[in-house]
């Protein structure tokens, strides 16, 4: 049988929570929140930081269409 948990774009919780090192993500009332930071303070722009600002810009971008 399909699982339908498996396909198809990752939930905001999920992404929420694999990239809460870099990002604090809230959603209340239809109103996505999204804040890049590092250890809690001012971002500091590496490779990494890069990195995960396309992944999430990609995933944020297919949630919304998708509504």
């Amino acid at each position: 049988m399909f699982n339908r948990d498996m396909a198809g774009p990752t939930r905001f919780e999920e992404y929420s929570e694999k990239y809460k090192d870099l990002f604090f993500m809230t959603r209340r009332d239809g109103i996505l929140e999204v804040r890049m930071h590092t250890h809690g303070g001012p971002l500091q722009f590496d490779w990494m930081a890069q990195t995960a600002y396309g992944n999430v810009g990609q995933m944020l971008a297919v949630t919304l269409r998708m509504r």
